[in-house]
């Protein structure tokens, strides 16, 4: 296999506490049987094990949601090759779940959080809970090796970069604002709601001198001089990294996508059941090996908004 590409994202839940403003999912009920079974997950995560996927990225939907995560995280631990686990989470469960993902052995996550603001993160997520996700953060912080705070951009959090930067300086957390991804569900609201990382920087500019630093696979880093803290943009639209991805993602169905926005290629679900572990190892490596890296998913109309 390429070594390119060495990481998994794995969904064990297409269910969410939240229903955030911008996404495009929604969580209707599914029948449990569809879902990926740990047994099935700790089968395939093996597989992959055995053809070069060496980090393995724990979510959902919301991961903690589902029970005995801890069981899934230690068998996964235990498969030679996989050298780190990680996980996303939008923060409610933390205070809760800390110990049990230490334990079992998670040592870096991400933390979606679009909002320091209580208002504006009822609007954006549809919950209250703001202060339970502020303090789970504020505990995390000293546990994990890396915690990496996820900011979507948007014009309704625009006027929160600065704030952005001192909480994550304060808290110890790695920075990174996210360009607002264009959706079937949402290009209404991403239309309107829109912002280029680099208005982003324009705008530390009027504070600081801002130098660029590094690109490190999807972020791009840069460094703030006044603050002498680096944060992070990942220009999923504006410059899109395709030549730089080293991910590929099962969904919680069970669906094999090289392409976070691509088609499913094939569906574990049914290839378990029907083939050998040499049979599925031949078919990836050969589905792999063809994985383009190129812009596909964004159309002209949506080029032309923003410019491009």
């Amino acid at each position: 296999m390429k070594k390119i590409v060495d990481t998994l994202r794995v969904s064990i839940t297409d269910k969410c506490n939240f229903n955030c403003i911008y996404c495009s999912r929604k969580f209707n009920k599914v029948d449990r049987r569809e879902i990926l079974s740990y047994e099935e997950i700790i089968k395939i995560v093996k597989i992959f094990g055995q053809i070069g996927i060496e980090k393995i990225k724990i979510t959902g939907g919301e991961p903690l949601i589902r029970k005995n995560l801890s069981f899934l995280i230690k068998k996964i631990s235990e498969i030679n090759r996989i050298k780190e686990i990680s996980l996303t989470t939008n923060g409610f469960y933390l205070l809760k779940k800390i110990d049990e993902l230490i334990v079992s052995g998670v040592k870096r996550i991400n933390i979606s959080l679009d909002t320091l603001n209580r208002n504006k993160f009822k609007f954006i997520t549809e919950s209250e809970h703001f202060d339970k996700v502020i303090d789970g953060i504020k505990i995390a912080k000293d546990k994990f090796l890396t915690i990496k705070l996820n900011v979507v951009l948007m014009k309704i959090n625009f006027d929160e970069i600065f704030d952005f930067i001192d909480f994550a300086k304060e808290n110890g957390l790695i920075l990174r604002f996210i360009e607002l991804m264009p959706v079937d569900n949402n290009l209404d609201f991403w239309k309107k709601n829109f912002i280029c990382y680099r208005d982003a920087i324009e705008k530390i500019k009027s504070k600081s001198k801002i130098f660029f630093l590094s690109h490190v696979r999807n972020t791009k880093y840069y460094l703030i001089v006044k603050d002498n803290f680096k944060i992070g943009f990942i220009t999923s639209v504006t410059e899109p990294f395709c030549s730089y991805c080293n991910k590929i993602r099962i969904d919680a169905k069970g669906n094999l996508f090289l392409c976070l926005y691509g088609q499913p290629i094939l569906n574990f679900k049914k290839i378990l059941y029907e083939l050998d572990s040499e049979e599925i190892k031949k078919i990836l490596i050969e589905k792999i090996n063809s994985k383009s890296f190129s812009r596909t998913y964004f159309n002209l109309p949506v080029i032309n908004i923003i410019g491009g």
